[in-house]
């Protein structure tokens, strides 16, 4: 919450699809997990994906409450 940096993760994935199996993560999306330790708190989680092919970036933010 006050806007320190607490922990970063990369993490890569390259897939070869089938059309129809690209057609359905299009629709649906992709599900990609990780965890952190951290203290009790608030926190903004901030996700960057970048899509190599295109070379597109994709940011989302979530503040959270680590009771």
């Amino acid at each position: 919450a006050g806007g320190k940096y607490m922990e970063g993760r990369q993490a890569v994935m390259d897939m070869i699809l089938t059309d129809a199996t690209r057609a359905r993560l299009e629709e649906k999306g992709i599900h990609a997990a990780t965890s952190f330790v951290v203290a009790k708190g608030s926190y903004r989680v901030r996700e960057v994906i970048r899509e190599a092919v295109h070379n597109r970036l994709s940011a989302s933010n979530a503040p959270i409450e680590i009771r």
